[in-house]
Order: C-alpha cells, then sequence, then structure tokens
C-alpha cells in the first residue's frame, strides 16, 4: 500500500531524486541519453508494482538555481547589474601614460625569453630605442616591438667600456693583493683587513693614502715582495689587453681626425661650422691630399647604394656609374650596390682596380612614392647582411645625378648630411618641413633643410638612420598618412634629433638651373635633366 502511494505521488510531481527507477545515463552514444533497463528488470517491476503505469523516461532537469528570464525580478537584476560594475572597475585600465622610463636613444638589454639551457645568456644586448609607446619599445635589431617590463636600461656601451676596463684592473690588482693576503706577516695584515673591502678609494683619498703607506711597509717582507710582484704582472698583463684592443678597433674602424686642419675662414661669405660644431665642407676648407693620404692609411673602404627602378635604369644609370668612376673617393676601395628591378639591364661598366659592382634586385611598386620610401628598409638590409662585415663608411645616392668634380674623402665622417640646394640661403620659416602634427616626420622648426639625394656616414650610423626613418613611415602608413616630401621629410626630422657630424655645402649636390651663384665655386655633382612625365609614369 505504501509502495502504490509513493507511485501516486510520483505520477502528480515526479521528482528523479526520490525515484527508485531513475534511469542511468547511457555510458556511449553520440547523443547521450539514458540506458533501457534489462529486460529481467523490467518484468520485476511489473511483479513488484502491479500495473501501475511509470513514465517512460524521466523529464529532463534544470541546472540547480535556473531561473527563466522572465521570472528574474527587480532585485536580481540589480545584484546582477552590481555584480558587473564591480567586475568592470576591478579590470585595469587603459594607460594614459608611458608605464616605464625608456625613452627614444637609451641603451637597453632584453630578456632572452628563448633560454634553451640556463647557462645561457639571460639578457641580449645593449641594443639602442628608437622609438616608445606607454608599454613597449622598438629597436632596430628587433622586427617586433618589445614590452617595456621584457627591458632593462644600461649605460651607453661606447661611453663606459673604458671606465668598465679600468675597473676591471683595479679590481683584479686587489683580488691579487686579497689572494696574498694569507702570505702576510701579522702586523701588515691588520692594517689591510680593516681596507680589504674597501670597493671605491677615490671617494676617500685618506683611506687610499694609508693603504700605499702599509704597503710599502709590507715590502720588506719577502711574501709581501712576492705578492706585489704578481700584482704588477697582472697590471702590465690588463695593460696590454687594453693596448691590444685598442690596436685591433683602430684596424678595424680607423678612428680618422682631420677637423683641426679646416680653414674655417677661407669661406667668409657662407656658413661654415654649425652651432654644435659641425664643419659645413666647401672649397678652399680642406686640403684634399691630406684627407686622402690619411684614409688610405687606416684602409677606410665606402659602399655606395643607388636604386635604378623602372625607367631611371636606362635614363640615368650609366652615366652615374661612368661618372663616379672618374671622380668619386678615387685611391680608396669602393663597391656599387645597385638596387633594380630590371638586373639583366644594368649596363656593364669598366671599373678601376679596387672597384667593384654588385647587383641586387627589388620589387617593383607601382607609385614612385613607395620607392622612395622602401629604399630605407632595403639599405637597412643590405648593411645588415653585407655592407657591415666588409667596409667603414656607407654613402646613399640618388640616381639621377651625375658626377662633375672631385668627391673625395674629405665628405667621409661619422654622420654625413647635404645642404639643400635651393634652401640653404633660405630663411626657416620657408623650409618645407612636414608641418602635419599625425606625421611622425612632423617639424615646427629645424636647424637646416637637408637633401635626401646624399646621405652617408659610417655603416652604423646609417643604418640606424634608416630604421628609424622606416619605422616612422610604416607607422605613418598605419593612420593612412604620409609625410610632404616622403623619404626626405623623415630623413630632415631624424637629423634634427641625432645632429650629422659633417655637413655637405651645395657644392657637393648642385641645381644646375638655379644658375651662377657666387657661393659655388666647384660643382662636384649636379642634377640631371628630369623628365618626371615619363619617368614616373
Amino acid at each position: 500500500m505504501k509502495k502504490t502511494q509513493e507511485l501516486q505521488a510520483l505520477k502528480v510531481n515526479p521528482d528523479l531524486e526520490s525515484c527508485p527507477f531513475q534511469r542511468t545515463p547511457a555510458v556511449s552514444g553520440a547523443m547521450g541519453g539514458y540506458a533501457e533497463p534489462d529486460q529481467h528488470v523490467k518484468e520485476e517491476e511489473k511483479e513488484e508494482y502491479g500495473d501501475v503505469v511509470l513514465p517512460a523516461s524521466p523529464p529532463p532537469s534544470a541546472p540547480p538555481g535556473f531561473k527563466d528570464s522572465e521570472a528574474v525580478d527587480t532585485g536580481e537584476k540589480e545584484v546582477v547589474e552590481k555584480a558587473d560594475e564591480e567586475v568592470k572597475a576591478a579590470l585595469p585600465q587603459q594607460a594614459t601614460g608611458p608605464l616605464h622610463s625608456i625613452q627614444p636613444g637609451d641603451w637597453v638589454v632584453i630578456k632572452n625569453l628563448q633560454r634553451k639551457h640556463w647557462r645561457s645568456e639571460r639578457w641580449q644586448g645593449p641594443f639602442q630605442v628608437l622609438l616608445t609607446t606607454h608599454t613597449a619599445v622598438k629597436v632596430a635589431e628587433r622586427a617586433t616591438w618589445i614590452h617595456a617590463h621584457h627591458c632593462k636600461r644600461v649605460p651607453n656601451p661606447t661611453e663606459s667600456t673604458d671606465r668598465y676596463n679600468r675597473e676591471v684592473i683595479v679590481s683584479g690588482s686587489l683580488y691579487m693583493l686579497w689572494v696574498f693576503d694569507g702570505f702576510l706577516p701579522g702586523r701588515v695584515k691588520d692594517r689591510l683587513v680593516a681596507n680589504r673591502y674597501h670597493q671605491s678609494f677615490q671617494s676617500n683619498k685618506s683611506s687610499f693614502r694609508g693603504k700605499i703607506k702599509g704597503l710599502v711597509t709590507a715590502m720588506r717582507s719577502t711574501a709581501v715582495t712576492a705578492g706585489i710582484s704578481c700584482c704588477f704582472v697582472l697590471l702590465l698583463f690588463s695593460l696590454n689587453f687594453l693596448y691590444s684592443e685598442e690596436q685591433w678597433r683602430t684596424v678595424v674602424r680607423p678612428k680618422i681626425q682631420i677637423t683641426d686642419s679646416l680653414n674655417f675662414g677661407a669661406r667668409e661669405n657662407v656658413e661654415t661650422r654649425t652651432t654644435w660644431n659641425a664643419p659645413i665642407m666647401w672649397e678652399g676648407m680642406f686640403d684634399p691630399n691630406l684627407y686622402d693620404q690619411r684614409h688610405i692609411e687606416g684602409k677606410s673602404a665606402v659602399a655606395l647604394t643607388v636604386f635604378a627602378v623602372g625607367r631611371y635604369l636606362d635614363a640615368y644609370l650609366k652615366t652615374f656609374l661612368v661618372s663616379a668612376e672618374q671622380h668619386f673617393m678615387l685611391g680608396l676601395p669602393v663597391t656599387y650596390y645597385v638596387f633594380t628591378d630590371l638586373p639583366e639591364k644594368v649596363p656593364n661598366v669598366m671599373l678601376n682596380a679596387k672597384r667593384h659592382l654588385k647587383i641586387i634586385q627589388v620589387q617593383k611598386y607601382s607609385r614612385w612614392q613607395d620607392i622612395s620610401m622602401m629604399r630605407m628598409k632595403m639599405i637597412s638590409e643590405i648593411i645588415e647582411t653585407d655592407i657591415r662585415y666588409h667596409f667603414s663608411y656607407v654613402f646613399c645616392f640618388d640616381v639621377d645625378q651625375e658626377f662633375k668634380g672631385r668627391f673625395g674623402s674629405e665628405a667621409l665622417g661619422d654622420s654625413v648630411a647635404l645642404l639643400h640646394a635651393h634652401y640653404y640661403k633660405l630663411p626657416k620659416e620657408r623650409f618645407t618641413y612636414d608641418r602635419n602634427p599625425k606625421s611622425k616626420a612632423f617639424m615646427e622648426t629645424g636647424d637646416f633643410y637637408y637633401h635626401a639625394a646624399i646621405f652617408g656616414g659610417l655603416w652604423e650610423n646609417v643604418k640606424n638612420l634608416t630604421d628609424t626613418c622606416y619605422v616612422n613611415i610604416m607607422e605613418d602608413k598605419l593612420y593612412d598618412v604620409e609625410a610632404l616630401w616622403h623619404d626626405e621629410s623623415h630623413l630632415n626630422k631624424y637629423f634634427w634629433l641625432y645632429k650629422p657630424s659633417k655637413l655637405l655645402s651645395p657644392e657637393y649636390c648642385w641645381d644646375p638651373s638655379i644658375g651662377k651663384v657666387g657661393d659655388i665655386h666647384v660643382t662636384r655633382l649636379v642634377w640631371a635633366p628630369k623628365n618626371y612625365d615619363k619617368l614616373r609614369t
């Protein structure tokens, strides 16, 4: 009777948890479901409960606490909305300012996230920062942006090398004294123990004098004499190492300083020196033989890059190469790197001794502006893969020019820019800088207006220039911005931020259409006649 009442209650309000005949979930099956009970189980149920009809299958159970959306009352909505607000408030907000202190021009090391062994270097670099955002930095050696938390700022390696080497010498000498401390007599040992962990004797001269006095006294002992002798051996070895390193650097990178020989008063009617003391090279200021002699002795070698794409190849390349063989860096090893989309059409030019020509095939772009701007990327790549291993200097030229006179070693320098022939005497207000604030080439004012037809310098400086300009050009493209004068606008911005060490006067690239000007005593390179309607179509 009791079982019959339970079954009747089950008909009215079936409850899966209290139902003793709840079906067992199926173990297999693509759609799931419930497994049918065995036949003998059905017979037992029929015998026990008679003719009571059970549900064919249990009703689907809803998740605990589930309610239909229509049944949610106002109170629950308020709770959900309040929870959403609390979650949003707990989420990190968008940065409104830099989250790091790294600035463009700083040197950083980057954490190595792909270390394969615990002995592998944890930090790579140093690298110089070109650009920064609120959370990331960009360096020339990496194709992607680097999160600022993976960077650590370090001192400029070129400024700290000498100081580091000398610290190594002093630390090594003091270490040797510590090693031989065990052999010192007690009276001398007591004097040295007090100063053993004194790391910076420069900040305390009296302590340093006391240490020297103690060492002189200790030299009376034979054991002390032996220790000091070893220190001198180490010192001589360290000095020899520094000398050898400096000699090695001289062979690889000749440091040629001839600026003192310049006669800045030879040209009174033109500017011969910048506000940051960089020379502006004019005829009559320098001794060409002295420059040639110094660079030949220093084994200077020059790479020249030039782009001859499309119709520019037939129109200008042969004239450019033939005239360069007559006037460009005579007496020095020179290799021409010709970038072209038609390598089979490059003319065969007779080259002098120690002169070579390499052809690099490039893509032809539909717009000449893209060709002009993308050359920055291509120059950087050839410097990284080839030029840096063979040449000290790089010069980059436009092909629509012709050499007319000496373009010699006096033009070489750490970072070289060219004054534009049409702007060198105009006031700054008339310089055609890109004054669009949306562009990375934006400038309100500057020092000079530079011509992108020629730029050069040491290979690492040229690579830094091309990398910076290329990154800025691509960032402008992301926002559909194009600088007023394309790569020339970006070059002017770069030389405004990073001052060139030498400027070439308009004598090194003159436009004959200007006519005769008293300032121009010699024309070394001239603009070739241009027919842009045919060349750029």
